[in-house]
């Protein structure tokens, strides 16, 4: 009898998503409004609109005399909620 044994990683692999919002942040503590944009920006490529919201909260926090701030959050939130409408009309169709 053949016994084989699995070797099992410690740590699952890493997405590339994940590697690349690591370094976004880098370790930088939570006023560095630069990591939070870029951090944004990652999340809105990738379609994860509430995360994004909350990073576009962040700048706000730390900038509130920026509009470009404001801005940007407005289009998330607008995404956010456009995408959840289409989802319910979706959800009403199928339950039919």
């Amino acid at each position: 009898m053949l016994i084989t044994s699995e070797r099992v990683p410690l740590r699952p692999q890493r997405s590339a998503f994940a590697e690349r919002a690591e370094r976004a942040t880098g370790g930088r503590f939570m006023f560095d409004l630069d990591a939070w944009a870029e951090l944004a920006d990652i999340y809105l490529v990738q379609g994860m609109y509430q995360q994004a919201a909350f990073c576009q909260e962040e700048l706000i926090t730390g900038a509130p005399h920026n509009y470009l701030h404001h801005l940007q959050y407005a289009e998330v939130r607008a995404s956010l909620q456009a995408r959840f409408r289409t989802q319910g009309s979706q959800a009403v169709v199928m339950n039919r």
